[in-house]
């Protein structure tokens, strides 16, 4: 998983910082972190109810749109994601400390997408919690004798 941007503050929008922008680089890592969490509870038994679809190829947008008009996040792209969040959650949970997921992507701000890495965060740290307990090979076996 990729490392979260969870503290973005108004100070960072106002002195133009890094973080005060959303970039191609964090729809690559939201994306990505979403098909990986997908891929993951899938693999332990979480059958999603649709398979997500993802971008995870955003680049940078050249001149004059050289790169291409579906390099320039929509309103429909990002409600999207929104959407494969809310399927991830309705086959998993996240501590009651997670926000909640924004009903709409419209009028986004810097806390929107805190609130979307941290619910990223916390359904990974929910996932590699319960892998800790998986079961190890032969320990159904206590209490058994070996001869």
């Amino acid at each position: 998983m990729a490392s979260w941007i969870l503290d973005r503050t108004e100070q960072d929008v106002i002195n133009e910082t890094n973080k005060g922008f959303v970039n191609y680089t964090d729809f690559n890592r939201i994306e990505s972190d979403i098909a990986e969490l997908e891929t993951t509870l899938n693999a332990y038994g979480y059958l999603l109810p649709e398979t997500l679809v993802n971008k995870t190829d955003w680049h940078a947008q050249g001149y004059l749109g050289t790169s291409g008009m579906d390099n320039i996040p929509t309103l429909a792209h990002m409600n999207r994601i929104l959407h494969n969040i809310s399927v991830l959650l309705g086959v998993y949970r996240v501590y009651p400390t997670t926000p909640s997921l924004p009903s709409t992507m419209e009028y986004a701000t810097y806390k929107t997408f805190n609130d979307i890495e941290q619910i990223l965060h916390d359904l990974w740290l929910m996932l590699s919690d319960t892998e800790r307990y998986f079961r190890q090979c032969n320990t159904f076996d206590c209490g058994e004798y070996e001869y």
